[in-house]
């Protein structure tokens, strides 16, 4: 809330008056840990996608580089530079885990910020996500994205 720009008001001007404020206009659990279900359905199969993919990426450089009918100067350089490889890694990694991911931060960051009448008509993580498309469409689901990755994959590649 204190990066909304209609909420820099004195109540949200600290973590702590803010998260007291919350506390007390909305509860713990729907005020401080709204869309907390939507961050843990879209964290868990993310990170799972992250782990299968880069190991899958390193494994499939490794018999590429490895094949004795394969001479390159691209293959030389993976082989070689186990940085890139690892740069190149993470990067398709978190890539195809954002798939996941920006859905559910868009869920989650709409359940934090909403009034409880917007959070209601939600209801839960997939009927949030049904609403979302049916109003905006995949665009509304995915909206963030460059952002997202523009702020992820560097952090993850390393």
């Amino acid at each position: 809330r204190m990066q909304l720009k209609e909420s820099r008001t004195r109540l949200y001007n600290s973590i702590w008056t803010t998260s007291t404020a919350i506390v007390r206009e909305s509860g713990l659990r729907n005020g401080l840990y709204a869309g907390i279900g939507a961050v843990m359905m879209g964290s868990i199969p993310t990170n799972a996608i992250v782990f299968s993919v880069y190991h899958t990426f390193r494994s499939s450089v490794q018999r590429f580089t490895l094949d004795p009918g394969l001479v390159g100067d691209t293959a030389r350089m993976l082989n070689s530079n186990s940085m890139l490889t690892d740069f190149l890694g993470g990067s398709v990694a978190e890539i195809v885990a954002l798939t996941v991911y920006v859905p559910s931060e868009v869920i989650a960051k709409r359940m934090q910020v909403s009034s409880t009448e917007v959070r209601s008509q939600y209801g839960n993580f997939v009927n949030a996500v049904r609403v979302i498309y049916r109003i905006e469409g995949m665009r509304g689901v995915y909206s963030g994205t460059s952002s997202t990755v523009l702020r992820d994959v560097p952090y993850t590649a390393f």
